[in-house]
């Protein structure tokens, strides 16, 4: 099967959008797919992308198109005239990815476009290169579109309309959990699959034989963005609080892009003692601070209407088979899996996290952290989850091969 994938974020940039296409692409093609890429130079989220990311497919498969000053200036322009309440500059990829396309598919012609966002602007190209071309199209929704719960009404009005008439065209449509999937099906009378974004086994292989933590401190460690507006640490902090002496023996290690505020908080809360503060590392190195850490820190979403949202960063947290702290609402889909399987605990007030900061903190000193039993954690590897895609788009584009 010929699969042509089009992605704004791909590898070698590093965004958690270019872990998942990278991986999806590379798995596609173990399983002996010919798959081609169309993605964006020059790719930013919050500022420019550092390309830290390794590509796992030739570099020839790829094309990366646009030009890097022209998404800034238009994404600029949109931000100054929503002020601020619309990010949709990467839609100045558009002429770009659609060109690109349109020249690779007079050569090399697929048998099903697979177009994965947000950003969006990956679905209006399929969209318009399917009606084109005669070509099948299925869109990945890693999150809603005008169905974002952290857009403003006007924004998500103007937007369902554009949606709607992107999306009827497709095939059908893949998204990363259960709640963003019955969300999809009552919207669109067509096939909606969910696959997770999993966790890759070869990472695991590589870092399974590192020493775990030999600090007599319980290392708790956060590893990638958090946003500030809908993710908040404060009742961690609360509870180092209330550890008293105790605290000395915790240490809560973050690691991303703009963590100045929980320094800052910190700071506030009289706890900085226990919390340090690092720059972004790469996903690699990323992934060998979750295999050595004692505990592994989840921050949940706030917003109660992100009770669908399953960060990537769950998945490598359950590959690394450490146990999960997950702070925040426990009331929706990755708390239940974190507990339910096993994973950690989902917990959102202080006491409860103080008293299991406490259990945590003498298993340390008796016997260390026990890891998760890695069978329970198989059926969430990025193997298994691209069985479902595979077949999917199997199902799709067979009628099409046998009847050519």
């Amino acid at each position: 099967m010929r699969i042509l994938i089009i992605s704004y974020f791909f590898p070698p940039y590093n965004s958690i959008g270019a872990v998942r296409m990278g991986k999806t692409a590379r798995y596609l093609m173990a399983r002996g797919h010919d798959v081609r890429v169309v993605a964006a130079d020059k790719q930013s989220w919050k500022g420019r992308l550092p390309t830290t990311l390794r590509l796992e497919i030739p570099e020839d498969y790829v094309i990366y198109s646009g030009i890097g000053a022209v998404y800034f200036l238009i994404g600029l322009f949109i931000r100054l005239f929503t002020r601020g309440e619309s990010s949709n500059g990467h839609f100045g990829w558009f002429p770009f990815a659609y060109l690109a396309a349109r020249r690779l598919i007079k050569r090399w012609r697929p048998d099903v476009i697979y177009a994965s966002g947000l950003p969006f602007t990956a679905w209006p190209v399929a969209h318009w290169l399917s009606i084109q071309n005669h070509i099948p199209w299925v869109a990945e929704l890693r999150d809603l579109w005008s169905d974002n719960p952290r857009y403003p009404k006007w924004r998500s009005r103007i937007e369902d309309r554009w949606e709607r008439s992107t999306l009827r065209s497709a095939s059908g449509l893949v998204t990363v959990s259960e709640p963003l999937a019955k969300r999809l099906r009552e919207k669109y009378d067509m096939p909606v699959i969910v696959s997770y974004n999993g966790f890759d086994l070869g990472n695991r292989a590589r870092n399974s034989s590192l020493p775990g933590s030999n600090n007599h401190r319980l290392q708790i460690v956060y590893t990638g963005t958090i946003y500030k507006k809908w993710q908040d640490p404060t009742p961690l902090f609360v509870a180092l609080q209330r550890l008293g002496s105790l605290a000395a023996k915790v240490c809560v290690s973050f690691y991303g892009p703009e963590l100045d505020f929980v320094n800052e908080l910190a700071e506030e809360l009289d706890v900085h003692p226990f919390v340090e503060v690092y720059e972004p590392v790469s996903y690699d190195e990323s992934l060998r601070l979750q295999a050595r850490a004692d505990v592994l820190l989840l921050l949940q979403w706030t917003d109660s209407r992100e009770k669908g949202i399953f960060t990537g960063k769950l998945f490598e947290y359950i590959g690394a088979c450490r146990p999960v702290l997950s702070v925040g609402p426990t009331d929706n889909e990755p708390a239940e899996l974190i507990v339910n399987k096993g994973f950690g605990v989902a917990l959102i007030e202080p006491d409860a996290i103080e008293a299991q900061l406490r259990q945590w903190i003498i298993q340390k000193q008796q016997s260390g952290i026990p890891s998760l039993p890695i069978e329970t954690t198989l059926p969430y590897s990025r193997d298994s989850q691209i069985k479902y895609i595979e077949q999917f788009l199997q199902e799709i584009t067979l009628p099409i091969i046998n009847y050519v």
